[in-house]
């Protein structure tokens, strides 16, 4: 008798643990989940500076020797 009773025991430990388990994992994927919508409603409210502005300082620069000259297609046609 006391064999089945613990064999059921084990059974009875086996699913908790896979319970657990199961509970875990939903609390960490739910905690993960949240903190991803809260960085991205975080980068929503940061204000979009157009792309004028954000490239300005690269446009205020000459051209370099080499992008100045003339400009080939290639494969010749």
């Amino acid at each position: 008798m006391a064999i089945l009773e613990a064999g059921l025991v084990a059974v009875a430990a086996a699913k908790a643990v896979d319970t657990a388990r199961e509970r875990v994992t939903e609390y960490l994927l739910a905690a993960r989940l949240e903190q991803l919508y809260e960085q991205n409603t975080a980068r929503a409210e940061q204000v979009a500076v157009p792309w004028a502005e954000r490239l300005a300082h690269l446009a205020a620069r000459p051209l370099d020797v080499y992008a100045t000259g003339v400009v080939i297609a290639w494969p010749p046609s």
